[in-house]
């Protein structure tokens, strides 16, 4: 029986009780979908009630895991072996647990794509229209408006598609939700949301002609569809859609013939995290690129710990196993899906990972989530050839239960040695000496411990600014030159603070050698691929002020 905005009445208790499984799964996601951008994926500590569900939900429904989901997830856990910094990437193996349960769960709700979409456009696009009430904008990357407008974009696709097939009030219902949705894309301006945005609308009028909607129909439509995003426009104080457009139209035309513009920063890390890549085909170590990409440039680059591109820093990260592995995972997912009546929740996920392309939302928990999710709903939206894409051929099938045992092995025992230690000193160690966990530790007792973890990972950019902060005077200095020497194109402060103990020091002539290198090595303004290097962008010195530093 079909429910509401295509909603289906689930047809057993087997079915009720995994969809209670993943209420309750969803239930312990609800601290990483508020729309927070402080929290940041693997730089703050999975809830342990949500490794736990994420967990308990994939053993029970492990045959729905496709073959290539299980090496994604070993393709990055391995990666700790060789991990420039590995406490980064025993998060990073939590993460991937619970977006495997994303991912089951999606395919377990494929027959109710709306629900699950519906909840989490709601719940952060409340968020942003509560700004705009209160008059607020954030028009940055990792924004809360951005966020929203990224969880609005899957959720648009498949309300246009039910928009043409449902009849009388539904028909209304669903039309009513695709002009909030498309709303709340169009007050956060971002050109990562709208491109998507503009992709699912002409491709979803494609397919619904198709499905015999004829031109006039369709236009008449999309003109109803923009029309009621202007009413609402028009009648919100502020006229928050109108304002967001033209300044970011502005922003975008007037920085176009600026250098260090949006398109050429993003180029710069691109090429950054290419180039990282290209020095560690099997990667940096998943989830460490943050805290290690520094360590890796060869030339000065605008800085950002996020690459801006999910497949890039999957690429850096993890490596050409686990890039060809998540590729391989969302290309059987769109096959799928594409071809059957759900091709809707097909653009739904290429609309949310293209998002990803180009904004840091790969890089917050909520969109993530959603993204593998989406990929869910794709693998199991077509009943006819669910079994075919969840399951291995015959010849392998054999393995997938030494995968999955594998795979759940790996994240207990990962999971228990995160949680287990209540001392704070044995945690940084059983953490994998991570960063944070190290912090944390009294500046009286972490000597030890900090040396130690530099030793061993002296090219994580968070273990050595701890190691310099927690120097004493004498100290400084020789903890300022190995960094320089280690890290020497990450980030020009450590020179300049080099430099200036050295000066104190009385050693004048060696101070004015370290900022002539300084000079050499940050004065560059051409990476290799002819970018023009943004000046104000390395570590906040710009490279106008380092040439006049005396």
């Amino acid at each position: 029986m079909t429910l509401p905005f295509g909603i289906r009445r689930p047809a057993s208790w087997h079915t009720w009780g995994s969809l209670l499984l993943v209420a309750l799964w969803g239930w312990t996601t609800l601290p990483c979908l508020q729309v927070n951008p402080a929290f940041i994926f693997v730089h703050q500590s999975v809830p342990l009630p949500l490794v736990i569900a994420s967990v308990v939900l994939v053993a029970a429904h492990w045959r729905s895991v496709p073959l290539i989901g299980w090496l994604w997830l070993l393709s990055g856990a391995v990666t700790v072996l060789w991990s420039l910094s590995p406490g980064f990437t025993l998060l990073s193996i939590q993460w991937d647990a619970v977006l495997l349960g994303a991912l089951v769960a999606g395919q377990l709700l494929w027959k109710l794509p709306a629900l699950p979409l519906s909840i989490t456009a709601a719940t952060s696009g409340w968020a942003s229209l509560s700004l705009v009430a209160l008059g607020a904008r954030f028009y940055l990357s990792g924004s809360v408006m951005y966020i929203a407008a990224a969880l609005a974009v899957p959720a648009l696709s498949v309300y246009v598609a039910l928009w043409w097939r449902q009849r009388r009030l539904l028909r209304l219902g669903s039309a009513v939700i695709a002009v909030v949705l498309l709303y709340i894309i169009g007050i956060s301006a971002s050109r990562a949301a709208l491109l998507p945005t503009l992709l699912i609308l002409g491709v979803a009028t494609w397919r619904l002609h198709g499905e015999g909607a004829n031109w006039k129909q369709l236009s008449l439509g999309l003109l109803l569809l923009l029309g009621g995003v202007a009413l609402i426009d028009t009648l919100v104080f502020d006229h928050a859609v109108l304002q967001a457009i033209g300044l970011k139209t502005f922003d975008t035309l007037h920085k176009a013939t600026q250098e260090g513009g949006n398109l050429e920063t993003r180029l710069q890390m691109w090429e950054v995290a290419f180039h990282a890549f290209t020095t560690h085909p099997f990667g940096l170590g998943s989830g460490a690129y943050g805290d290690v990409f520094q360590s890796t440039q060869a030339w000065p680059a605008y800085y950002s710990r996020f690459v801006h591109n999910t497949f890039l820093e999957t690429l850096a990260s993890g490596g050409f196993l686990r890039f060809g592995a998540l590729c391989w995972l969302l290309w059987q997912a769109f096959q799928n899906s594409w071809r059957s009546a759900r091709w809707p929740v097909a653009l739904a996920l290429v609309g949310i990972w293209l998002n990803m392309c180009f904004d840091i939302t790969g890089g917050i928990p909520s969109t993530l989530l959603i993204a593998f999710l989406t990929a869910g709903l794709s693998l199991g939206a077509s009943e006819t050839q669910h079994d075919k894409a969840t399951q291995a051929p015959t010849k392998i099938r054999g393995i997938m239960p030494t995968l999955a045992a594998l795979s759940a092995l790996v994240v207990i025992g990962v999971t228990l040695a995160w949680w287990w230690p209540q001392d704070v000193e044995q945690q940084a160690t059983w953490r994998g000496l991570w960063p944070p966990a190290i912090g944390s530790i009294p500046s009286k007792e972490r000597e030890a411990v900090l040396t130690q973890a530099v030793n061993r990972f002296p090219k994580s950019i968070g273990l050595q600014k701890l190691w310099i902060s927690s120097a004493s005077e004498s100290q400084r200095e020789q903890r300022l030159n190995a960094v320089t020497q280690i890290i020497p194109y990450g980030d020009a402060s450590f020179f300049l603070q080099l430099a200036q103990q050295q000066r104190k020091s009385g050693q004048s002539t060696q101070a004015a050698q370290t900022e002539a290198l300084c000079l050499s090595h940050f004065g560059r303004l051409r990476s290799p691929l002819g970018l023009t290097l943004t000046p104000g962008s390395i570590s906040g010195i710009s490279l106008h002020d380092l040439c006049l530093h005396p």
